[in-house]
């Protein structure tokens, strides 16, 4: 289980910096809408903070993933409201997570953990086009 909260943690971010002490009461800037998240993942690969892995969001909402040396795959959505969703069988059975909500402050993208009540900034560099898992 301690495994899968670390992995949960790392999905849906790139190489991220941790935004000290920030939880969601303290968020700054403009929540990203539906469009612009599924813009921002959309046929790209994802390379994960940890160094453990990386996930492929498909434009046909396949989600592919490796980590220590684990491939798998699900399926990944962003809700109306513009939170990320990932329903991936291995992990969390038949159950959506729709856990993971981005922020816009000038050039900078937050990304939070709605779970964990976490807040770290994006570093955009690790979202590159197309699937290179």
């Amino acid at each position: 289980m301690k495994k899968l909260k670390h992995v949960v943690g790392a999905i849906a971010v790139a190489l991220v910096i941790p935004f000290a002490g920030a939880h969601s009461a303290e968020i700054e800037g403009v929540k990203m809408s539906k469009s612009e998240v599924t813009a921002m993942f959309s046929g790209k690969t994802d390379v994960w903070q940890s160094g453990n892995g990386a996930s492929y969001t498909g434009p046909d909402g396949t989600y592919l993933f490796k980590f220590k040396g684990n491939r798998g795959q699900g399926n990944w959505s962003v809700s109306d409201s513009g939170t990320l969703c990932l329903k991936v069988q291995k992990w969390w059975g038949d159950k959506n997570n729709c856990n993971w909500e981005y922020y816009k402050v000038g050039d900078i993208i937050k990304h939070r953990d709605i779970k964990k009540d976490t807040l770290v900034i994006l570093d955009m560099k690790n979202i590159t086009e197309g699937n290179s898992l």
